[in-house]
């Protein structure tokens, strides 16, 4: 009877053509009938008596099922669970109540008629038969596991049952979920006291809590300089990807390399710092330091001698070197820092105390006093070094060290003063005079400022005006007129120091004619008309012809220069109706001018070409432009002599995505001796 019972429960909620059901004492028999829909709901296992009294198939049309109208009222249906709903709980606990019913007629179900459920508590069945329903922690079909209770507060819900005759019964629950006690932990002490320079490291752990969890400083300014909490593997500003449980130090670390390029503690003073720690689930736990940062002893292993080599009047001093020794060299990253020195006290007149250059490849730490001094006696001053600064890490403190030391300066010999030239000096004809840099003059017995200078040859056509000497930098306004011979002129200038010697020197001026003349464009339209405004067009236009092309000023016979007032970055001078006219006398085109940093000509709207230089055009340059989608961008025919600087052919204006010329970038046929870019960075296209 068992196992028939059994067969009979299997097929409940089933269709069947033609069934009908006998029940007797002794065997249920299955008889093939008439087409009807049965439903059968499992009451559990009771003697054959109750069951003929309580178990009951109904016969109804397929689809529809047979119910019994509940008694009112019921106050026999009663909710229990396997174990009480707990009214407290923690965040990332398990918890399972198998649901059941009593004093209705199964099967019973089960469902969440008002309220919330905490995050990660669900009422669900285990899909047997009769169906267990349970209220639990428990997520089917997911993809992670399940991590318990996830969400603190104090949560009101009802769960209804329904018995087989539609019969509900409901219980209120009430449950309140807070965050679990939790701990943060050093796998070392943090030190109370500690010396700028020195590093630090300790891991920080959380127990008590659930999931993955994360630390982070409550106040990160209130950290000393140089410490930072970060996930290890992931130095600031780097953070690790969600879900992944990361190794979380306390540590000194540089915000800008990977967690193992270590910095130090670069700032004194005491400081108070909150770590916090939140679990997965948002639970938080803090824990405060204290650390005393103090200076460390600085002290100089350069120079050996407090005595310095003595110095002589007038006379270049050899460099000496000043070095401090940090007190932890290992700990930084290419070599020992160097220090900020200054001097307390004098030194002698024309010399002074050079720092060392800033960088990450510094090699030469040292500080070096150096020059010529101007004035003789024996000097005590003290030399000072101070904090750190190491390229990526610039620091600033109030730690230093200090030693003294004592320098004579000599008198000596009287000897002719030394005149340097300060190079070529390039003047165009009929421009106004300017100020030249001529050279520098320099005397042992004579300050370099008290010597003087004077002009013993000028070259006709050549106006110098007067010479200034500013501490043995010697300038002077020079001029060339019309008369003036092309190419180098030489003027001859004499130096006299206070003992009466002297010596002379020429310094060279080339003479240039005139410059080209100027055509500004200051309109990005592609035009041909009196419109108040220079297009390229009438600007290539006006320099083929010497002649103004309505807006657009003549240019000359020789070298025009096209520049351009169009806006700032890269403007775009669309090119429409036909190609810019063929190019046929010497032009410059230079687009990185009024504030521009190139010009973009857009050939998308034509088929020619962008920019053509012809027959005549010899010694022409294209400086600064951007010139895509063309036929060809650039052709060079008869054009001999000619240059491409600085131009992206076949990009966009940032020089990075292709905007390509359908046929040739540059097209060269018939030309010689071109350039196309150059040795230095600026010239490369």
């Amino acid at each position: 009877m068992r196992s028939l019972f059994q067969a009979i429960r299997s097929l409940r909620h089933l269709s069947f053509r033609h069934w009908l059901v006998v029940l007797s004492a002794s065997a249920l028999l299955l008889v093939c009938a008439t087409s009807f829909a049965v439903k059968a709901r499992a009451i559990g296992w009771q003697p054959l008596s109750e069951l003929q009294k309580s178990f009951r198939l109904t016969a109804a049309p397929a689809n529809r099922a047979a119910k019994v109208a509940c008694p009112v009222p019921n106050p026999t249906l009663t909710i229990s669970t396997s174990v009480p709903v707990p009214s407290n709980a923690t965040t990332g606990t398990n918890f399972t109540a198998q649901l059941s019913a009593s004093g209705g007629t199964a099967p019973y179900s089960f469902s969440l008629l008002s309220g919330t459920l905490p995050q990660g508590l669900s009422l669900y069945t285990d899909f047997t038969f009769p169906p267990n329903y349970s209220l639990g922690t428990q997520q089917f079909l997911a993809i992670n596991p399940p991590n318990g209770l996830r969400q603190t507060g104090t949560f009101n819900f009802t769960i209804q049952v329904t018995d087989a005759n539609g019969c509900v019964a409901t219980q209120p629950y009430t449950m309140t979920v807070t965050c679990p006690a939790l701990t943060l932990s050093t796998s070392v002490p943090v030190p109370a006291t500690a010396t700028v320079g020195s590093t630090f490291t300790t891991t920080l752990s959380l127990s008590g809590g659930a999931g993955v969890y994360t630390m982070a400083a409550v106040n990160a300014t209130a950290l000393p300089p140089g410490l930072s909490v970060y996930a290890q593997g992931y130095a600031p500003p780097l953070t690790p990807p969600p879900g992944l449980q990361a190794t979380w130090v306390l540590a000194t670390t540089t915000s800008i390399g990977p967690a193992t390029s270590a910095t130090f503690l670069s700032h004194t003073g005491p400081y108070t710092f909150t770590v916090r720690a939140t679990d997965q689930f948002g639970c938080t736990v803090d824990q405060t330091f204290m650390m005393t940062v103090t200076c460390p002893t600085i002290t100089f292993p350069q120079p050996l001698s407090t005595t310095l080599p003595n110095a002589t009047l007038n006379q270049p001093y050899a460099a000496q070197s000043f070095l401090a020794a940090p007190p932890h060299p290992s700990n930084y990253l290419f070599s020992p820092p160097p220090y900020n020195y200054s001097v307390i006290g004098n030194l002698p007149l024309g010399l002074s105390l050079v720092n060392p250059a800033t960088g990450s490849f510094v090699f030469d730490l040292s500080a070096k006093l150096q020059g010529t001094p101007t004035e003789t006696g024996t000097f005590t001053f003290t030399v000072r070094a101070t904090g750190f600064n190491m390229g990526f890490f610039s620091t600033n403190n109030n730690c230093y060290g200090e030693q003294p030391y004592t320098l004579t300066v000599n008198a000596a010999a009287n000897t002719s003063p030394t005149i340097f030239s300060g190079g070529l000096v390039t003047r165009e004809r009929g421009a106004a005079a300017a100020v030249a840099n001529l050279g520098t003059v320099n005397d042992v017995e004579t300050a370099a400022g008290s010597l003087t200078v004077t002009a013993t040859n000028v070259p006709t056509g050549l106006t110098l005006g007067t010479i200034n000497n500013a501490n043995g930098v010697i300038t002077a306004t020079i001029a060339a007129d019309a008369t003036a011979a092309l190419g180098i002129n030489t003027i001859q200038l004499q130096v006299t120091d206070g003992g009466g010697a002297s010596a002379t020197a020429g310094f060279s001026v080339n003479v240039t004619i005139a410059l080209s003349p100027i055509i500004t464009v200051n309109t990005t339209a592609d035009t041909v008309a009196a419109d108040g405004f220079c297009s390229l067009r009438e600007a290539i236009q006006a320099a083929n012809t010497n002649t103004a092309v309505n807006e657009c000023p003549a240019g000359t016979v020789g070298m025009t220069t096209i520049e351009f007032n169009v806006g700032t970055g890269t403007p775009t001078i669309n090119v429409t109706g036909d190609s810019l006219p063929l190019i046929t006398e010497p032009l410059t085109i230079k687009g990185n001018t009024g504030g521009a940093t190139r010009i973009e000509l857009n050939g998308a709207a034509i088929t020619g070409s962008g920019l053509y230089l012809y027959q005549g055009a010899d010694g022409s340059a294209l400086k600064s432009l951007v010139i895509n989608r063309f036929g060809n961008g650039v052709v060079l025919s008869g054009s001999n002599g000619s240059s491409i600087e600085n131009c992206y052919i076949g990009t966009d204006a940032t020089g990075t995505m292709p905007l390509g010329n359908s046929n040739s970038g540059i097209s060269i046929s018939g030309s010689s001796n071109n350039v196309i870019g150059g040795t230095s960075a600026t010239q490369r296209n």
